[in-house]
């Protein structure tokens, strides 16, 4: 039998160095881990589930949204600073919108509010806190009212919380109103009283 008279550091290809060197490095990824799970555990806890749906939300700005009917005529467009979509309803938070909608005839309505609600399918819309509606063909005459309901494929407009319609220096209140851009009729009721100056 023949033996060898080199030393065993030479003998295998991992010598004494390349031992230290794997001991070094099995240390060193233990020290890691350790350190990830003392210091790197209870910092950020998994969010509770009310937490999560108030982040699971879709977000845009500046955002400009044009809609058309079946046969490719504008419908409306919605301009708004910000808009923010839950992803589990669908339904759309909006800051500062304005609403355009074209009525049968082409007329444009313009409605502007601070804040605005709608619904997963963008038809119905809510706008809230300083709720202003004007008409493309008489911009002298606005509405003004706290809250409005828009449902855009009818055109119909309603408010239950008081508006005020004004021509120059005349004005007109009521509690409710109705108003059909479709058909060009606006029906005011509750309490209606107005001033109209010759």
């Amino acid at each position: 039998m023949k033996t060898s008279s080199r030393p065993i550091s030479d003998r295998f290809c991992c010598g004494a160095d390349a031992i230290d060197t794997r001991i070094m490095v099995a240390i060193m990824l233990l020290a890691a881990v350790a350190g990830m799970y003392f210091f790197g555990a209870g910092e950020t806890p998994a969010p509770t589930v009310d937490e999560a749906a108030r982040t699971d939300s879709f977000y845009m700005k500046k955002l400009v949204l044009t809609s058309f009917d079946p046969e490719g005529r504008q419908r409306s467009v919605l301009h708004a600073e910000a808009l923010e979509q839950s992803s589990s309803t669908g339904d759309s938070t909006l800051h500062h919108p304005a609403l355009e909608l074209v009525d049968d005839d082409g007329g444009v309505w313009r409605m502007t509010a601070i804040r605005g609600e709608m619904d997963a399918a963008m038809d119905h819309a809510h706008l809230r806190g300083d709720v202003k509606v004007v008409a493309e063909r008489n911009p002298l005459a606005t509405l003004n009212t706290p809250a409005l309901q828009v449902d855009i494929d009818s055109r119909v407009l309603t408010s239950d919380v008081g508006v005020v319609v004004r021509q120059g220096r005349n004005r007109i209140e009521s509690k409710t109103l109705t108003a059909d851009l479709s058909q060009d009729k606006v029906q005011l009721s509750g309490s209606v009283r107005g001033v109209y100056v010759p």
